[in-house]
């Protein structure tokens, strides 16, 4: 499930990389991101402003990457 949630966050146009321990990291933008996802083991931790909000399972992932792209395709 992780490959289909990184390649489905780089279709999106989302920047994705492995932390130091392997995991991996979402962000919204490489300079200054809104919001960065963090790899959990199968969960993933959703960061706003560097604040820890929620974490999420591997499907709402998917739907929180597709709300953001919808999102920002619609203010572009």
């Amino acid at each position: 499930m992780t490959d289909l949630i990184i390649n489905q966050a780089q279709k999106f146009g989302f920047f994705c990389k492995h932390d130091l321990l392997g995991y991996w990291q979402i962000i919204s933008h490489p300079i200054k991101p809104e919001w960065k996802l963090h790899q959990q083991e199968e969960n993933w931790l959703l960061l706003i402003s560097n604040e820890p909000h929620l974490i999420l399972l591997p499907e709402e992932v998917m739907a929180f990457l597709k709300w953001r792209w919808l999102t920002q395709k619609q203010n572009s």
